[in-house]
């Protein structure tokens, strides 16, 4: 009788506020059944007053069409209501979902650590360990703002 790795290991979200933005970070298989459980947490934290919001995708082992469909849905929420979405790049299986949908270049992927810098706010990605370009990373669309 063999184990499946996924059953022992039950998903969370981690929640890690970083100075002027925040990091949800989930850890399992981001599918139909685990969605929810993000996409709340997601809402706790914009309607808390968050500006800039990260999905960090590194502990994602899986992801199907039910959690690409959220990642986009927080995209296009974010530049209709001015706040900061990004998404900090899972690992290989992770990134060929957004690669074979071609996503890749339209999400607003960022390195891992980042800060604002500058009048406008403006994103400044830091380098982080690995190639983030081969990941598509790129500075994030409307730029956020502190925390009130």
């Amino acid at each position: 009788m063999s184990l499946n790795r996924s059953e022992l290991e039950p998903f969370l979200c981690e929640v890690d506020p970083a100075r002027e933005s925040v990091y949800a970070r989930p850890f399992g298989e981001l599918d139909l059944a685990t969605v929810p459980v993000v996409e709340a947490r997601l809402r706790e934290l914009h309607e808390a007053g968050w500006k800039t919001i990260i999905l960090d995708l590194r502990g994602v082992r899986f992801l199907d069409s039910s959690g690409l469909r959220m990642i986009l849905e927080w995209d296009a929420m974010s530049r209709a209501d001015g706040f900061s979405f990004g998404i900090v790049p899972g690992p290989p299986p992770v990134q060929r979902l957004f690669e074979l949908t071609n996503l890749t270049g339209h999400l607003p992927f960022v390195a891992e650590r980042h800060e604002l810098t500058g009048k406008d706010q403006a994103w400044t990605p830091w380098p982080a360990s690995g190639d983030i370009a081969k990941h598509g990373a790129s500075p994030l669309r409307n730029p956020g703002r502190r925390r009130e």
